[in-house]
């Protein structure tokens, strides 16, 4: 496998990331509420169809994006030797992303409710009404937990990849 080849692979995966993240978050974002408001909608449809145009570049512009950014340039060696990749590497590789991941789009999140958990306790004049709104969203709904949860399991995930490596792997 060449450099160019695992740059391309890696750029086709964000491309198709971006792809499943704009439709997925296609119908959440125009579903009709009774507060719908025109700037709301533009500002979805803006969101959404800038994923769209990432995905499009990521997907099948590759090699104009792999130009640009020079990353076939600098290498000691032309190829990458995979023939020490066996399947035990390649899952080890896979739950350390899938941990990263689950870390990376969590931890902003955990952090903003514990802020606002704490600021609501010590501060003497209290939270703002959107800070307050959102609390009380956050404690009604679980998402405090939830996300405290995947960060937890993201770093379990990390910090045990070959553990659960070994026990997804199969029998042979």
């Amino acid at each position: 496998m060449t450099t160019t080849d695992f740059f391309r692979l890696i750029i086709k995966t964000f491309g198709v990331y971006c792809f499943v993240q704009a439709l997925f978050s296609f119908l959440p974002g125009f579903s009709m509420t009774d507060t719908m408001f025109f700037t709301s909608i533009v500002i979805n449809f803006t969101y959404i169809l800038i994923f769209l145009i990432m995905a499009y570049l990521l997907l099948f512009q590759t090699n104009r994006f792999i130009k640009f950014l020079r990353l076939d340039k600098g290498f000691d060696n032309n190829t990458i030797d995979v023939k020490h990749m066996n399947a035990a590497i390649l899952l080890k590789i896979a739950i350390l992303i899938l941990g990263l991941v689950l870390i990376a789009n969590n931890l902003g999140q955990f952090l903003e409710y514990c802020f606002l958990a704490f600021k609501k306790e010590i501060s003497a004049e209290g939270l703002d009404a959107g800070q307050t709104g959102m609390l009380e969203y956050s404690i009604d709904s679980g998402w405090w937990g939830v996300t405290g949860l995947n960060v937890l399991i993201g770093l379990l995930l990390i910090l045990n990849h070959r553990g659960v490596a070994k026990l997804l792997s199969p029998k042979s």
